[in-house]
């Protein structure tokens, strides 16, 4: 049979009384020439009786030893015979192999060997059988190695337990429950073949197994699954009854109650990423995924995977997931959370439940082989059965050796720069490892054809400051390229990726600046050259991150006014050139953002100044919107550029009423202002079918017309005028605004998820009215219209007050695109009867809004589009 790999003292396995190692020799074993090995045994529990009418006992143990070919009795009671048999749980037979404390046994069965239960060439587990109670030690053994074992006979069967008595499961998931035959001191036991539990339940769950025979709970206890798939949220009673001889003995029924309450979602969830520890390298580093492989540590014990379920799901939602470990992990003997992982399916579970935003988190406690370099573990959302929901949702996290890869070595600059002859070049190198650690004691060389220029260490926050120097054959033009080394305290160097390209000339200035972009007329600029009549018109990226193609659509500069909305992109493309080559610097405005790579810029990380190598493209994409500068440097040379960001109706996110309190006298007319404004807070004009807002009227307050509820669209400035009517009763009232029935706004429907960081959309607002004798509230309402002056396009101005007396006079603000403050109008216009008109001439976008005369009092600002 050869070598045996003994499998182990069996989990659960019920062992009585004190298990000893020994190395006594089997009585006709001669000398060896390999070293002895021994064992320790665990036996189950062991009933005595006549030969047959108690099923084999279990015992298991672990060593690998040579297949023991000898059953030794050191101590017995008296008269006791011992049997084995390669199957525990089987019926004994007085032809099988047996011993006694006078006769060891030399064994010619077929023990050791049943491929059928215990698997080819293993002999960690047997079936044991006495026939006379008492005490007993034995030994399996060769004559090279040996297995001791002992136990003390159990009694005959008294009582039965079925535990636990109660246990709550989600509806569809399985209990599992035990029942447990004792004797009468409190030892688990074993029940004689005739005996039998009957297993039953009261509902249309399904209890497994239906019965017990002796062979089936020969180790005293046996484990009952009741399957609730398919039935509702209830209560079910599980039945263990005794037959046989067992009532007669004193064992009676018992029973079990298993409540099923909640449920588990079935519904893939949206993302899962690793968030404990900070630095685990995600990939994709940002966004929605539910396929994501992560890299942590090695030796990392504790994981925190933060699920994001923000679906159709309400808060408070649970959810499993399953939790797998690679065979390099299993292999090493590895745990989770505290449980030991035998196998690549042997699955762990947990449940989690998602808090007010939808979120929750699934920590990982990893042990043993889990947090060796090479294992893997994969944590998936599985269903109440424990199998992968629709679409499989999972994150994929090793646990890798971290090391210092030439990209993990950044120098800046990294690409070619123009130098004037004599000068140095300041670099600085960072040598990371590639979890993100900053690396000390690192020397820096930098090297020009071989030759050392320069060194430095890194100091604790990994950066190294080196100057470049030139050859001293450098001429005006000369090129030169360095790289950079990096030495570590202990180990081979590594070299960085990139280096620095320096061209020395006698000005250190570059002599040209070429900038292309994706939508602008010229479609070049240059230094020289740099006047547009058109710029890139682009769309903020209100899901808060890039996505799609560049914008192709343009502006006219002159007038604000985009050639088309349709195809508008999220970002605009730019790239330029210099002689010599240099690096290119891009700087934006608050609000607007430049990046070089669309897949990992969202609305939070943005820059405001990036640099970059020649030709390098570069993306700019704004949050605010408004026409902006992108300014483009290099080398003394600047280039200026424009772009345009708008937003759309599409976009209505936040909805807001003012003033949120005020006071109309009995009777009156008043007004408020609605506003609707994207994620970023930029003002939306609407339209009837996106960010379209119901406002209603309850109280002692009606809306124009005398309605309690209209539904309103708001201008270029976001706004909208309501008119109130005060009742003629003192009172209360109330305004309240909320999206109107069927309104298409992206982040006002249920399923809308919001950019990870983003405050959620406001979608509803109210405004408190107090009618009475109590002091006005003064307010000036004012709307834009096209209009013709004296002949010439112009603009109207319409207001109304609300507590100005009658003629008071009112100051217009107004400006054009471009300009950045507001000029005063000369007019005056005076209030009659609560109202007013101001026109002016002009055929521009124009900007407006009016203050009473002391200042004191302000309008809502108006845009009127260009003629």
């Amino acid at each position: 049979m050869g070598k045996r790999t003994l499998a182990g003292v069996a989990a659960g396995a019920l062992a009585l009384g004190v298990l000893t190692i020994a190395s006594a020799p089997a009585a006709s074993a001669g000398k060896s020439i390999k070293p002895k090995a021994t064992a320790t045994g665990a036996v189950s529990a062991v009933r005595a009786g006549a030969i047959s009418s108690i099923p084999y006992a279990r015992l298991s143990f672990s060593k690998a030893l040579s297949k023991p070919t000898t059953l030794i009795v050191v101590t017995s009671p008296a008269g006791g015979r011992m049997w084995i048999d390669d199957t525990a749980g089987a019926q004994p037979a007085s032809v099988d192999d047996s011993a006694t404390l006078t006769s060891p046994r030399t064994l010619t069965g077929v023990v050791f060997n049943n491929t059928a239960t215990i698997g080819t060439s293993d002999d960690s587990t047997v079936g044991i059988a006495v026939d006379t109670a008492g005490a007993y030690i034995g030994q399996l053994a060769n004559g090279t190695d040996t297995v001791t074992f002992s136990f003390t006979t159990t009694g005959a069967p008294a009582s039965m337990t079925l535990t636990p008595a109660t246990q709550t499961v989600l509806v569809g998931q399985a209990a599992e429950l035990a029942v447990t035959v004792k004797d009468s001191a409190g030892n688990a036991t074993q029940i004689a073949y005739g005996d039998s539990i009957a297993m039953s339940d009261n509902s249309d769950d399904t209890v497994s197994p239906t019965s017990f025979s002796a062979g089936t709970i020969y180790r005293g206890t046996g484990v009952v699954s009741l399957a609730t798939t398919g039935n509702p949220a209830g209560t079910t009673t599980v039945t263990a009854t005794p037959a046989g001889t067992l009532p007669s003995l004193g064992v009676t029924a018992q029973t079990a109650t298993v409540t099923k309450s909640g449920t588990i979602s079935s519904s893939a969830v949206v993302n899962m990423t690793v968030s404990t520890p900070a630095n685990a390298i995600n990939d994709p580093e940002t966004g929605n995924s539910i396929a994501r492989t992560t890299q942590v540590p090695a030796n990392t014990t504790n994981i925190t995977v933060a699920v994001d379920d923000t679906t159709a799901n309400a808060a408070g939602t649970k959810l499993r997931f399953g939790i797998n470990l690679n065979s390099t992990a299993i292999a090493a003997g590895a745990t989770v959370n505290g449980t030991v992982v035998t196998a690549t399916d042997d699955t762990q579970y947990v449940i989690v439940e998602t808090d007010a935003s939808k979120k929750a988190n699934v920590a990982l406690t990893l042990g043993g082989g889990a947090i060796n370099t090479g294992a893997v573990v994969t944590v998936f959302q599985a269903t109440v059965a424990g199998v992968a929901v629709s679409t499989n949702p999972k994150i994929t996290i090793s646990e890798l050796a971290p090391q210092v890869y030439p990209a993990d070595i950044t120098v800046s600059p990294d690409d070619s720069v123009v130098a004037k002859l004599g000068d140095t070049v300041p670099v600085s190198v960072t040598v990371d490892d590639s979890f993100g650690t900053p690396q000390a004691g690192w020397v820096i060389r930098a090297e020009r054809g071989g030759v050392i220029v320069n060194s430095a260490t890194t100091g604790a926050n990994g950066k190294a400051a080196l100057s470049l120097t030139q050859a001293s054959t450098a001429v005006n033009g000369t090129v030169e390229r360095f790289v950079f080394v990096a030495y570590p305290p202990i180990g081979a160097s590594v070299t960085a990726s990139k280096g620095t390209q320096v061209t020395w000339t006698t000005t250190g200035g570059v002599t040209s600046l070429t900038v292309t972009a994706s939508a602008n007329t010229p479609t070049s600029l240059t230094d020289v050259a740099q006047t547009s009549t058109k710029g890139g018109a682009i769309v903020v990226p209100a899901a808060g991150v890039l996505s799609g193609a560049p914008t192709a659509v343009q502006f006219t500069i002159a007038t604000g006014v985009d050639d088309t909305t349709a195809g508008r992109g999220n970002y605009a493309q730019f790239s330029a050139v210099t002689s010599p080559l240099s690096s290119i610097t891009y700087t934006t405005p608050a609000g607007v953002f430049v990046t070089d790579d669309t897949t990992t810029a969202t609305w939070a990380n943005g820059e405001q100044t990036i640099t970059v190598a020649s030709t390098t493209p570069v993306y700019v994409y704004a949050t605010k919107t408004g026409v902006h500068d992108v300014v483009i440097t290099s080398g003394g040379k600047t280039v200026t550029a424009k772009v345009k960001a708008s937003t759309s109706a599409a976009n209505a996110y936040n909805i807001a009423l003012t003033p949120a309190k005020q006071t109309v006298g009995s009777g009156a007319i008043g007004t408020a202002t609605l506003k609707v404004t994207d994620i970023f807070g930029n003002p939306v004009q609407t339209s009837t079918t996106a960010g379209y807002v119901s406002v209603t009227a309850s109280g002692e307050v009606l809306l124009a017309g005398y309605d309690t509820n209209r539904s309103f669209t708001t201008n270029a400035s976001g706004e909208a005028t309501i008119t109130i009517i005060a009742g003629v009763s003192a009172g209360a009232g109330l305004l309240t605004a909320v999206p109107a029935t069927g309104d298409t706004a992206t982040a006002w429907q249920t399923s809308y998820t919001k950019p990870t960081g983003a405050p959620a959309p406001v979608t509803s607002a109210t405004a408190e009215v107090t009618v009475g004798a109590s002091p006005v509230t003064k307010s000036i309402t004012i709307t834009g219209s096209r209009t013709t002056v004296g002949g010439k396009p112009g603009v109207m101005i319409d207001g109304i007050t609300v507590g100005i007396e009658d003629g008071k006079t009112v100051i217009p603000y107004f400006r054009f695109p471009g300009q950045t403050s507001y000029t005063q109008g000369l007019a005056r216009p005076v209030i009659t009867d609560d109202e007013f008109t101001w026109q002016r001439k002009t055929g521009k976008k124009f900007y407006a809004y009016v203050t009473s005369d002391d200042g004191a009092v302000k309008s809502n600002n108006v845009i009127i589009a260009a003629n």
